[in-house]
């Protein structure tokens, strides 16, 4: 399948990068662009990183600057601040990555001549210019993309959209880039069903503190949405022998 392929060439981008780290001969290492959650685990990933790899770009997911809250605030500053990390953050938007001259000027100067990259993303942010990433040279610039890392099932969806309009293409040429999805990987399976399982747990045991009342009093709870964990969540509240649960999305 599609899947099996794309992770099979994600394990051969992983060897390289172990290998990268490992190797004594080598001197260039594989540069990193990641996309990143502002949480407290941060600055243990971004360490862990940079044990075998050289982050050259790092971009902060989620609200705009001045609607963080004040723990994200703390910690984007943290990473500003860095004498390593700092200088590779990239203060951008999606919109903005939908920009081909924007993204050209600024990997131009994070990634050197020749330069072999690897994305670690969250949401399909590169994926409006995926084009763009895997014919670099066609734009004036000489990196390699060794494939791109997607963590979410919304992001699968874009990259896999992108390759779509990637292959429609009359008459190209352009070697597609490996794309490996976390979300559809067999450990971020078992996360799915875990969380739909808590989120059920947390949902009865606020209607009982705050309304005295149970999941099971009802006899029709809905869900929004039926991705990963709303098909996890449907799939536990079954199993509380819920009368009726109805399912609402807007891709069924």
């Amino acid at each position: 399948s599609a899947n099996s392929r794309s992770t099979t060439s994600y394990k051969r981008s992983s060897s390289l990068l172990l290998s990268d780290s490992s190797s004594p001969k080598r001197q260039k290492r594989l540069n990193l662009i990641v996309v990143v959650h502002l949480l407290p685990t941060l600055p243990a990933y971004l360490r862990a990183l940079q044990q075998v790899a050289d982050i050259r770009v790092i971009i902060f997911k989620g609200a705009a600057e001045k609607d963080r809250p004040e723990q994200m605030k703390q910690m984007a500053q943290w990473v500003e601040n860095h004498g390593v990390f700092g200088s590779a953050v990239w203060k951008t938007t999606k919109n903005q990555l939908k920009v081909r001259k924007n993204v050209i000027e600024h990997l131009r100067n994070a990634v050197g001549s020749g330069e072999e990259i690897l994305i670690m993303d969250i949401g399909g942010y590169f994926a409006p210019c995926l084009e763009l990433l895997a014919n670099p040279v066609a734009n004036g610039c000489n990196w390699k993309l060794l494939g791109i890392v997607e963590d979410t099932e919304n992001g699968h969806q874009k990259y896999h959209h992108a390759l779509e309009s990637l292959q429609s293409l009359q008459g190209s040429k352009i070697t597609q880039p490996n794309i490996y999805s976390v979300a559809r990987s067999r450990m971020k399976m078992t996360e799915d069903y875990n969380v739909g399982k808590s989120l059920v747990r947390a949902a009865d045991s606020i209607l009982r503190q705050s309304l005295d009342h149970r999941l099971e009093d009802h006899r029709v709870i809905g869900v929004l949405g039926f991705g990963k964990i709303g098909s996890s969540i449907a799939m536990h509240l079954r199993q509380q022998h819920i009368g009726i649960v109805m399912v609402y999305d807007v891709n069924p």
